[in-house]
């Protein structure tokens, strides 16, 4: 028979035997909670998991989703009280899909970096995300798909898809990613950290585009919502009209946000940038680069801009929101994400497979991870710990919204 979940959890986590869970559902409750998710979250190590949550859970999307936070708490807690970032052991915030208005039950965290998605002590995060996983799919889930930041613990992780014995398997995996770009106090002790052809081609297409382009740098770029939409249609990777709206409208919204771009001579936009700072970290969330000169690597040629300019102000880290496909990713320091996928043996879920297998980008790793499970819908369990009945029998996981 398998070792139980709860065996693991209880052993090497030291989680209280009872717990209590609280759901917070739309973005309005969501938001009202930033007091309590940032003190909380800083506590554990994760000062920017709570931060700008009003741009990460605005996001638009192919379907419409909601967003849900998952608070779990010590059992003790009085119900009447609001609670205290000391009373927390953990949360999750993820995204229920909703088809012509109705509720599916299919989550995602919609995170591919893990920043935000699970806010908890090293120690915990495996457990909080197995609790939350649980308690969703006792609530009628039947696809969760969630990526948080690795924690310790010595649960170990699985590529198979693993039968429970209840009708719900579940995978688990950790993987290494690009994290982020350490910045050192000038750009060429930077750029010296950086591979030989990254550093030769950022010098080499910034005095093109300088040269032929007569390209100006706008480190404050100011831009209305119809010029954006304009030169979106006139960008590789175009996206609609109402995402660039979404773009620009919550990036006013962030806390210390940045938009930079490159003009030509004329004043014709090349490249822009979108992004955020917290502290000394400066974050890209998305860029977008004329299609008619990909000859002069404009993406490339503003991101050295950037961080000239970044240094220059003190940042000490470079992210890249969801990642970059550009090479500069391999001087990045490296970070380790766990991926967890709990599916229940429903005709929702299996249609939400088959939907994937025609929707989901490549580079979507969570949504790969998917797709490679769902053909194991057979595996068993023997030899792996599985989530068990013994986690919902000797846990007791009470509700209040």
């Amino acid at each position: 028979m398998a070792v139980g979940f709860v065996e693991l959890l209880r052993d090497d986590l030291h989680l209280p035997k009872s717990v209590s869970m609280r759901r917070l559902r739309g973005k309005e409750a969501i938001l009202a909670s930033y007091p309590l998710l940032s003190s909380f979250a800083a506590s554990c190590g994760q000062p920017d998991g709570a931060e700008d949550l009003t741009y990460f859970i605005s996001k638009p999307g192919i379907l419409r989703r909601t967003p849900v936070l998952l608070l779990i708490t010590r059992e003790d807690i009085p119900r009447n009280r609001p609670l205290q970032p000391a009373d927390l052991l953990g949360t999750v915030l993820v995204y229920e899909y909703s088809i012509a208005g109705l509720h599916t039950g299919l989550f995602t965290s919609n995170d591919r970096s893990g920043h935000t998605s699970l806010i908890a002590p090293p120690e915990l995060r495996f457990s909080i995300a197995f609790f939350a996983s649980e308690w969703l799919i006792r609530h009628r889930a039947h696809l969760i798909m969630l990526t948080f930041a690795e924690g310790t613990s010595s649960i170990g992780t699985s590529n198979r898809l693993i039968d429970t014995g209840r009708s719900v398997r579940w995978a688990m995996r950790t993987r290494s990613v690009p994290d982020f770009l350490p910045l050192q106090e000038t750009m060429d002790e930077t750029l010296a950290n950086i591979g030989q052809r990254t550093r030769s081609n950022m010098r080499y297409y910034r005095r093109r585009a300088e040269k032929e382009l007569g390209c100006v740098f706008h480190p404050e770029l100011e831009i209305t919502p119809k010029d954006l939409v304009a030169f979106n249609r006139e960008c590789m990777y175009a996206v609609p009209d109402r995402v660039v709206a979404w773009r620009l409208r919550n990036l006013r919204e962030l806390g210390q946000p940045l938009l930079m771009g490159l003009r030509d001579q004329n004043g014709r936009m090349l490249s822009l940038i979108g992004g955020r700072r917290l502290g000394t970290s400066t974050e890209i969330l998305w860029q977008m680069n004329r299609n008619d000169l990909p000859q002069y690597s404009l993406s490339l040629v503003l991101r050295s801009y950037l961080l000239e300019h970044e240094i220059a102000r003190g940042a000490k880290r470079f992210y890249v929101e969801g990642g970059s496909s550009h090479p500069i990713n391999r001087s990045f320091r490296q970070c380790n994400l766990t991926d967890l996928v709990v599916l229940r043996d429903s005709i929702t879920a299996s249609l939400a497979c088959s939907l994937a297998r025609h929707k989901v980008n490549r580079e979507n790793d969570l949504g790969v991870m998917l797709l490679d499970q769902s053909t194991q819908w057979t595996a068993t369990n023997e030899g792996s710990p599985a989530l068990s009945r013994e986690l919902r029998d000797s846990h007791d996981l009470r509700e209040s919204t």
